[in-house]
């Protein structure tokens, strides 16, 4: 078979291929499994999950193309490194492993060449084994993951598997039948008139660049955490409308202004589409979230309306970010946010 790329995708091959040497969107999995293993099982059980799923078993091609697509192939055999390190102590195995995973981000992948995943299985002790699963991310979302384990595991114990879901290509076709209109006039409506300045009011540190991504990672602890659950289901709240209406209230801290813009992911798995929740793929897209943060609410239902908002919001998350840019009006070179939460 042969589709399109989603925006999303086409954005990650894009930027991939700009970069290779980053490694963005290169995604490592990995466990230590306990007891018997009978590999020969193992690697036919994932066999058995890659067949099941036509964008397990797809590459990417650009060249001379209007636009990239996924080519699918009947069948697909991943890479697998089987190894043995058993002879090694624990602070041996836990250095070669830290340089194993490194060199595997190294050698990323050739992405016209399928399948985009491949795995590694190495020994470390008497029915003990570390398994690695590597993948691209323009494959699929994090949604997929316990899926296929899920399948894997199925199959390694002999057990029937359910009919294989719809193949991705199902939401491809689904894309390309929604309103472009409805989600015009949605975003439009949206993003106007909104503010030509989306810093925050933080300066950059010396030497970075101008189009620098940086992440933090922050973990609350666990009594703040129960506080914000307990609020959130209290209040019949999302844990997430909770967090977007901190986030919004501390760019509006930073910035001094009343309405504010970050970026937002959403999980895109369209109700509409039967068996969208077992499908696996690339969904998710990262949408504007635009915020109106005057203190002329109480705290609750101002969370509540920025929770209504979001079904809206889904419903026309489909849009590819440069066409939101787009029909918002801000002009290609300036940024609809700054911070993606």
């Amino acid at each position: 078979d042969v589709f399109e790329m989603t925006p999303v995708q086409s954005g990650m091959l894009f930027h991939s291929l700009k970069a290779p040497e980053s490694g963005t969107y290169f995604e490592q999995c990995w466990c230590v499994l306990e007891g018997p293993l009978d590999i020969a099982a193992f690697k036919a059980a994932w066999r058995r999950v890659i067949g099941r799923h036509d964008v397990l078993r797809s590459e990417c091609h650009w060249v001379d193309l209007d636009r990239p697509v996924q080519v699918v192939y009947d069948e697909a055999e991943p890479d697998w490194h089987i190894d043995d390190w058993s002879h090694l102590d624990a602070p041996e195995q836990e250095k070669a492993f830290a340089a194993w995973l490194e060199a595997d981000r190294r050698r990323g992948f050739q992405l016209d060449k399928a399948p985009l995943l491949r795995f590694a299985l190495i020994r470390v002790g008497k029915d003990r084994h570390r398994f690695l699963w590597s993948f691209h991310h323009l494959l699929m979302d994090g949604w997929c993951s316990s899926l296929l384990v899920g399948e894997m595991l199925k199959a390694y114990a002999g057990h029937d598997l359910p009919p294989a879901p719809p193949p991705y290509r199902r939401y491809i076709d689904w894309r390309a039948g929604q309103d472009i209109d409805a989600a015009r006039a949605y975003w439009s409506r949206a993003l106007a008139d909104a503010p030509d300045d989306v810093s925050f009011g933080l300066e950059r540190g010396a030497g970075e660049q101008g189009d620098a991504v940086f992440e933090i990672r922050e973990t609350l602890d666990a009594e703040t955490a129960s506080q914000l659950l307990t609020i959130a289901r209290r209040e019949r709240l999302t844990l997430a409308t909770v967090l977007q209406g901190a986030w919004a209230l501390l760019l509006s801290r930073y910035s001094g202004k009343d309405d504010v813009i970050f970026g937002t992911v959403l999980a895109g798995r369209p109700a509409e589409l039967p068996g969208s929740e077992t499908i696996v793929g690339l969904f998710l897209n990262t949408v504007p979230l635009r915020v109106d943060t005057a203190p002329t609410r109480n705290l609750i239902d101002w969370l509540r309306d920025l929770q209504a908002g979001h079904r809206e919001r889904e419903q026309h998350g489909h849009a590819a970010l440069s066409d939101i840019q787009r029909w918002s009006g801000a002009g290609a070179n300036r940024p609809l946010f700054e911070t993606l939460l």
